[in-house]
């Protein structure tokens, strides 16, 4: 990346630690959505209940939501640190 307004180095520095910190809230909103999956196709399978079933798919939808969630709030956030350094 190239400096856009000749910032110091500690700046810089700064601003590449927080995309990194961005791309591990990403991986981490996208780990929590495919835990939640699991448990609800867990429980899908195992469990042969009329509420386990409804509680499952109720887990899954709320693992999509979430994982849209962090993937827009995670661009978000890229696109702010981008503005303040030029790819």
């Amino acid at each position: 990346r190239q400096l856009e307004n000749k910032m110091p180095e500690k700046n810089y520095l700064a601003l590449e630690r927080t995309d990194l910190a961005i791309d591990r809230t990403l991986l981490a909103y996208l780990r929590t959505s495919l835990t939640i999956v699991v448990v609800g196709v867990s429980s899908i399978k195992f469990f042969n209940s009329p509420f386990a079933v409804i509680f499952g798919w109720i887990l899954i939808l709320a693992a999509i939501v979430l994982s849209i969630f962090g993937i827009k709030r995670c661009s978000g956030l890229r696109n702010k640190n981008n503005g303040k350094i030029k790819t």
